[in-house]
């Protein structure tokens, strides 16, 4: 097989068949989409954050508060609707974030979530560890940042 070539794919996609190739279009790719519940009091944030998030082919739930956020979720339990990622302002009307991890983490202790914050870089691990959070990220989240860490909280 020479370097540079597809051929070496194409043997093994002949062997395996075309999932396993890194080359086609839909490796990596959930068969469903991932739904990502996107929650920010800031709309032109929100919706910032939403095209980055659907540019990966996450389906998005977007949602305005804390309290929004807990209808949602409990509505999803329900329904059996369940979303793969939480991404949520660390600071929203409605409840403190270690009240909104708690009511998350409650219903599913596994559910990742990311906590979006304003504060400086000391706060983030603090309030990561309070909270329970798996990730946070400083605000002005970096929409590329912020699509490769959906799709890995959602993996």
């Amino acid at each position: 097989m020479q370097k540079g070539t597809n051929e070496g794919w194409r043997a093994a996609e002949q062997m395996r068949g075309p999932a396993l190739n890194p080359l086609n279009a839909g490796f990596l790719q959930p068969e469903e989409p991932r739904v990502v519940v996107l929650a920010d009091d800031d709309d032109d944030a929100r919706a910032s954050l939403r095209r980055a998030l659907e540019s990966t082919g996450a389906r998005v739930v977007e949602l305005s508060d804390a309290l929004e956020l807990v209808d949602y979720i409990e509505l999803a339990e329900a329904e059996e609707f369940w979303p793969d990622v939480v991404i949520a302002a660390a600071r929203m009307p409605g409840m403190e974030a270690t009240e909104l991890l708690e009511r998350i983490h409650d219903w599913d202790p596994t559910l990742p979530v990311a906590l979006i914050i304003r504060e400086r870089d000391e706060v983030a691990g603090a309030l990561r560890h309070r909270t329970g959070a798996d990730f946070v990220l400083r605000r002005p989240v970096d929409s590329r940042q912020l699509a490769a860490l959906a799709t890995v909280l959602a993996a």
